[in-house]
């Protein structure tokens, strides 16, 4: 799983956690549960919570919460995985009142990472799990109103769902991916998900594809008197976050974020809410990579876009998004998957977007798909039509597309958030961090 040699103090200490993860992984809160009666139960301490399931979509519902938070003067930290370039964007800790939280320093991870480590006494535990309890004792340890948390797998029997009571619990689009673990229907990953809610609590479902979630979910609300709150009819304006997907998951940020403020007694600040909304931006979601070194050598005119799309809902949302802004004309995509995805049915919604294809792997892991194979999946769907080839990494990629497509033909680096966070720590000279490749 580790996926880079890195002598950082941070990421040496990161390596050592890594080598207590055990070899079958056994589903449960038992280690977790284990682990924070060590650290005196912080997750009994922690401001109200935000908890947040699904398949797609989290990130970027996160995000928006989190703008929206900060929009109204509140002081917020945040829980996200997996990282891109550093570990420390996972524990992102509140900068002050009205401030986007800031991931964690070196320093106090490093002391957080001690104290868990101690703690745990060199007990078999899952690295989410060890770093899950890092962040439950930095956010009960720092003031905030607000903790946003994403689960990292599922959610029944996900490390953060140790909490009793959120405030209310968010679920954004459920589809097919981790079959693994979760199951290999709609309605058993909705099962999954469906674990986050918690007896009279709230729950915001956003928008589904699949009929069976939304009965999933229903049904494991009302066995918990859970009410499930009706999404916002609020018009969606101007969004920081481009793709035709991104109003729906505004509607359930919206929703839950109002529902959070009616807790505590206070009305939204509308004209704020929608400028922060207007403003958002979350790394890897459809982002636009402005003036990098691809520019420099590649073409100063040329749009390269970066998306972690890694599963066929996730694929059909990006695919949608990219024809309604670059339609049919001439351009150019680089892709590596990891080899557990369903490639096949996520090599479909390529038909027709682009003029040529360059596969690559995932770099610093062997679970990925190798590139010549994702080559043949691509080669074999009848309905796309670009020209594929394979490269060894994402440079080589990036010149054959540049020695075949016009000078302004946009990019496309997308197939999984591990390869979109290697592009960015290439880009910014990051690459001998450590990345840690499914956990």
């Amino acid at each position: 799983m580790i996926a880079a040699d890195s002598n950082h103090p941070v990421d040496v200490v990161l390596a050592r956690l890594l080598r207590l993860h055990p070899k079958l992984i056994d589903l449960s809160l038992d280690r977790i549960e284990r682990l924070l009666a060590a650290l005196d139960n912080p997750h009994h301490h922690l401001p109200p919570v935000i908890h947040v399931a699904g398949t797609n979509g989290k990130g970027s519902t996160i995000a928006m919460i989190t703008a929206l938070a900060a929009s109204q003067g509140l002081r917020v930290h945040r829980y996200t995985s997996p990282h891109l370039v550093r570990f420390n964007e996972r524990i992102a800790l509140s900068a002050g009142p009205g401030q986007l939280p800031q991931p964690i320093d070196d320093q106090s991870l490093l002391a957080l990472l001690d104290r868990v480590e101690n703690a745990n006494g060199g007990v078999p535990i899952t690295f989410f799990e060890v770093t899950t309890a890092a962040a439950m004792l930095a956010f009960a340890e720092a003031p905030a109103d607000l903790v946003v948390l994403e689960t990292g797998l599922g959610g029944r029997v996900d490390a953060t769902n140790v909490l009793a009571a959120p405030a209310l619990s968010v679920i954004t689009a459920i589809g097919l991916d981790h079959m693994g673990f979760l199951g290999d229907t709609v309605a058993a990953i909705a099962g999954e998900k469906a674990g986050i809610i918690k007896h009279g609590r709230p729950v915001v479902l956003a928008a589904q594809a699949h009929d069976a979630a939304v009965q999933v979910v229903e049904e494991r609300a009302r066995q918990l008197s859970a009410p499930i709150l009706t999404l916002t009819e609020r018009p969606i304006g101007r969004l920081g976050l481009v793709g035709s997907h991104q109003p729906a998951n505004a509607r359930a940020a919206l929703t839950a974020f109002e529902a959070f403020m009616a807790q505590r007694g206070e009305a939204v600040d509308w004209p704020a809410a929608e400028q922060a909304l207007a403003s958002v931006q979350w790394t890897a979601r459809l982002q636009r990579l402005a003036d990098t070194a691809f520019h420099a050598e590649f073409g100063q005119a040329r749009e390269i876009w970066l998306d972690g799309a890694h599963n066929p809902e996730g694929m059909a949302a990006l695919m949608h998004s990219w024809q309604q802004a670059h339609g049919a004309g001439p351009a150019g995509m680089v892709i590596g998957v990891m080899a557990n995805k369903d490639f096949t049915t996520m090599a479909h919604y390529l038909a027709d977007r682009f003029s040529h294809i360059v596969t690559v792997p995932v770099p610093g892991t062997e679970a990925g798909m190798p590139p010549a194979d994702l080559a043949a999946v691509i080669d074999g769907c009848d309905d796309v039509t670009a020209d594929v080839s394979v490269a060894g990494d994402i440079v080589e990629a990036m010149e054959k597309l540049a020695e075949n497509l016009p000078s302004d033909a946009p990019i496309l680096i997308a197939g999984s958030l591990y390869l979109a966070g290697a592009v960015l720590r290439h880009l910014e000279g990051e690459a001998g961090r450590l990345a840690l490749v499914g956990v």
